[in-house]
């Protein structure tokens, strides 16, 4: 007498293979979407960042005598958001025999479902040629 021995999944292994694939998939999708809203707000703070760069390089080769004229506020595009970029120069700070100014570059934006503004900001200081 032989007997039939039959090989393969059930329908039982089989719905839980499927249930722990689904699981695992889940986890992973959830990791992608966190994974490209982190990419999204390192990528504007990028952008923001080389746009008061830019700024603050054009300012370090303006003339001493005009850098409170680059003081204001204005709005820029942050990739896809709007943002307001603050630039201040403040007055001249003696220190000893030499004169400086101080000049900051704000550049703010808002971050969707973020409850924190993104900012950047850069300050550097100026001396008066002799």
């Amino acid at each position: 007498m032989t007997k039939d021995k039959t090989t393969g999944f059930t329908l039982i292994e089989a719905a839980i293979a499927i249930l722990l694939l689904v699981i695992i998939l889940t986890g992973g999708m959830a990791y992608f979407f966190y994974a490209n809203s982190a990419l999204q707000v390192a990528n504007h703070r990028r952008i923001a960042a080389e746009m008061a760069q830019s700024t603050m390089e054009q300012i370090k080769s303006a003339n001493y005598t005009t850098l409170a004229a680059w003081s204001g506020v204005s709005n820029v595009a942050i990739g896809n958001l709007s943002g307001v970029k603050n630039i201040s120069v403040s007055g001249d700070i003696a220190d000893g025999q030499c004169f400086y100014k101080q000049i900051t570059v704000n550049i703010t934006w808002s971050q969707p479902d973020k409850s924190v503004p993104g900012e950047v900001v850069l300050d550097t200081y100026i001396m008066k040629p002799e």
